[in-house]
């Protein structure tokens, strides 16, 4: 395994790893996380009890009539079913808009030269991508303000028939190590809650962390409506070196 700069003819393999990452691995990573929330799988609990207390089992005729009783038990189900697809779709489109919205990837060469690194496992098959910037989002942690040099980590992902072998790590050493030849402070990044194989990998490599409460979007009826809804938070690491 070895991890190298991005030469231009590793153009379509990486951007097949970085796409599949964000449309499947990503995907269902944010699937699992919703519909393993409690107030989630309280929804089908809740409204089935409502439907029995709204009717009176011993005195109104109505249950006497058992597809009818059967239609009403499914029809206080139904809100539920479409509330949960409501937030799966939500993190689908979400996923995929961000994907639209990185022509960058369609060009990494110009756009990101040397700054994007690629795993090579011993066949010459790239297996893992990962790009830093010099740029920083992120520029307050815990309250206090992040030195100027440093880098951001992102577009991190690794082949699904090479997960769980290091390469994230073998990726972030590579990084880590041009950060320190460079006299760079701090490696930072952000991730979200949901993408726990990711923020475990992150601690274990040293990384303190905090949540953040999508301050970023103002608009509460749009990403930050849909991130308390699935119990969720953006996360920064930062690690300094």
């Amino acid at each position: 395994m070895r991890v190298r700069e991005f030469h231009k003819n590793d153009q379509n393999a990486a951007y097949e790893i970085w796409k599949n990452g964000m449309l499947v691995h990503l995907k269902s990573t944010w699937r699992s996380w919703i519909l393993g929330q409690t107030h989630v799988k309280l929804l089908f609990l809740i409204l089935p009890i409502i439907h029995m207390v709204r009717f009176d089992f011993s005195e109104s005729p109505f249950y006497e009539n058992s597809s009818t009783h059967l239609f009403w038990l499914l029809n206080t189900a139904v809100p539920c079913f479409f509330l949960i697809w409501l937030l799966i779709w939500r993190s689908d489109y979400r996923i995929e808009g961000y994907v639209k919205n990185r022509p960058d990837m369609l060009d990494i060469q110009n756009h990101h030269g040397r700054r994007f690194l690629v795993a090579e496992n011993k066949d010459g098959e790239i297996v893992g991508t990962a790009v830093y910037t010099t740029k920083t989002k992120i520029t307050h942690f815990k309250g206090d303000k992040i030195s100027e040099n440093s880098w951001e980590i992102f577009s991190m992902s690794v082949k699904h028939t090479a997960r769980r072998k290091g390469i994230g790590r073998f990726l972030l050493d590579e990084i880590e190590k041009l950060a320190k030849k460079s006299k760079v402070k701090c490696l930072v990044l952000d991730s979200t809650t949901p993408n726990i194989p990711g923020n475990n990998l992150y601690k274990k490599f040293g990384f303190d962390w905090e949540l953040d409460a999508y301050k970023r979007r103002q608009s509460f009826f749009g990403a930050r409506a849909f991130f308390l809804a699935c119990n969720s938070s953006v996360i920064k690491f930062v690690k300094e070196i």
